[in-house]
């Protein structure tokens, strides 16, 4: 078992050390010591301030996470979890775990921006209800600015409902800023909005903390966190960075193929 005082010495050292450290942590017993690290390593559990970034820089970071899902998913990429698209004059951001929770990030030419979330086990969840509630959807979508509202009517699910009532949290950018409207009659249940928006891994680090076991990374942290830097930095890939995130890509194709894919995803540079 480790202890806080094996920690503490962990985090004096190397880079290196404190990687290989890493690996185990998930094995590792104790609140303290989780704790230790995210005081003296805050990186590795950095969480995203939607209210204070930037659409550019939320951009900047779908970019990175759709690009790693092609890297750690080659052999799953019609499913995986961030995905990428565009409609007219919008791109388009989705996370969805496969499991009923998802997110978009919709970003028009001009700047502004679409955050709708849904959380099929929040109490806000209106599919789920016995009847909508109207005045949640009223509040939540107040003054949403006309160029959404299209979107927020789109059918959903087959046309069984409209995307509006498929929404347990939304927020959008307009003139500057970011604008919620949130419902504060649902005690602590936020839409799922920290866990959802919580996906959205702003350092390298934070990425590997949840994605070495969530994709069975074979790699160690020494080898496959400057890669992750790597992408975070540019946004961009190479073959080799595939082999390093996904060893066992020649038994599936050719890495030159994932990275035609991406190519064709024909994301903007920013």
């Amino acid at each position: 078992m480790t202890t806080t005082l094996e920690l503490s010495r962990y985090t004096k050292e190397s880079d290196g050390t404190v990687d290989r450290f890493l690996e185990t942590l998930h094995t590792t017993v104790g609140e303290a010591a989780c704790q230790k690290l995210a005081e003296t390593r805050p990186e590795f559990f950095a969480e995203i301030e939607i209210e204070t970034t930037s659409v550019e820089a939320l951009e900047r970071l779908m970019q990175t996470l759709v690009l790693l899902d092609y890297c750690v998913s080659p052999d799953y990429r019609d499913i995986n979890e961030f995905t990428y698209k565009t409609e007219g004059d919008t791109r388009i951001y989705t996370y969805d775990n496969r499991s009923g929770d998802e997110f978009s990030v919709r970003i028009a030419d001009n700047g502004e921006a679409l955050i709708i979330g849904f959380d099929h086990e929040s109490e806000l969840n209106q599919f789920a209800a016995d009847e909508i509630d109207e005045e949640f959807l009223n509040h939540i979508y107040a003054d949403l600015p006309e160029r959404w509202r299209a979107v927020v009517e789109q059918p959903a699910f087959s046309g069984a409902t409209t995307r509006r009532e498929l929404t347990t949290f939304c927020l959008w950018h307009t003139d500057g800023r970011w604008v919620q409207h949130k419902w504060t009659h649902g005690g602590n249940d936020d839409g799922g909005q920290s866990f959802l928006l919580g996906m959205i891994f702003p350092t390298a680090e934070a990425w590997y903390e949840r994605n070495h076991d969530f994709h069975a990374l074979q790699e160690g942290a020494a080898q496959i966190l400057p890669v992750v830097r790597k992408i975070y930095d540019t946004r961009s890939v190479t073959a080799e960075d595939i082999r390093i995130l996904f060893p066992d890509i020649d038994e599936l194709e050719d890495e030159d193929e994932v990275l035609d894919e991406i190519r064709r995803l024909d994301m903007p540079t920013l």
